[in-house]
């Protein structure tokens, strides 16, 4: 993917990601906490199985 950091993984990826519902915070009222996880969602459960069948 060429990744050059974790600022542009988030800005380009993630916040996106999250914007949009696919995927969402463990600890959503503290974004920058050091054990931050993040999980996919039921709509980006749904897009991965459909990705998934794909390939």
């Amino acid at each position: 993917m060429n990744l050059k950091g974790r600022s542009n993984f988030t800005i380009r990826y993630l916040n996106p990601s999250i914007e949009k519902g696919y995927v969402a915070q463990l600890y959503p009222d503290a974004p920058k906490r050091r054990d931050q996880a993040y999980y996919l969602t039921e709509k980006g459960l749904a897009l991965y199985a459909e990705i998934s069948k794909e390939n």
